[in-house]
């Protein structure tokens, strides 16, 4: 028999917990749109480590099902009113993040647009020395084994 007090103390961190699983599906929210799986994977990992805290280190390896219920409240009541609160922050973060990181790679990409067309350029002159050094092999004629014109 849990005493009262023990047993509100896990509602209460059961629904704090949820909160910051809602509040962390807002902040993936927006990596979703191009990162789905990712995103989708990160939050599971979340919610399984969220849920894990709460199982053994709140209440002692043995929830009781109105603590995962109260857990999945905390998560709508985060995701909801207060993730769309933060929805604008989140979106400026994530948007700092591409930024940064592309500036980061805008390097690399002027350097292999030049190693592109340096490639292309390559690929062309070697096709043309194989197509040279062939019809030198063949004796200089399409047909392939003609004699040179030679007057004796």
């Amino acid at each position: 028999m849990i005493s009262p007090a023990a047993g509100a103390w896990r509602l209460i961190c059961a629904f704090l917990l949820g909160i910051i699983l809602g509040i962390g599906n807002e902040f993936l929210r927006p990596l979703r749109k191009k990162h789905l799986i990712t995103a989708d994977l990160l939050l599971c990992l979340t919610m399984l480590v969220l849920w894990i805290e709460l199982a053994c280190g709140v209440c002692g390896a043995d929830p009781r099902a109105w603590d995962t219920g109260v857990f999945f409240l905390g998560a709508a009541v985060g995701a909801f009113p207060l993730g769309k609160l933060l929805r604008p922050v989140f979106r400026w973060f994530w948007g700092s993040i591409r930024r940064i990181i592309s500036l980061v790679l805008y390097p690399f990409r002027k350097f292999s647009k030049i190693l592109r067309k340096f490639s292309k350029f390559l690929y062309a002159t070697g096709k043309k020395w194989g197509t040279i050094s062939r019809k030198d092999r063949q004796g200089g004629t399409k047909s392939g084994g003609g004699v040179p014109n030679v007057q004796s």
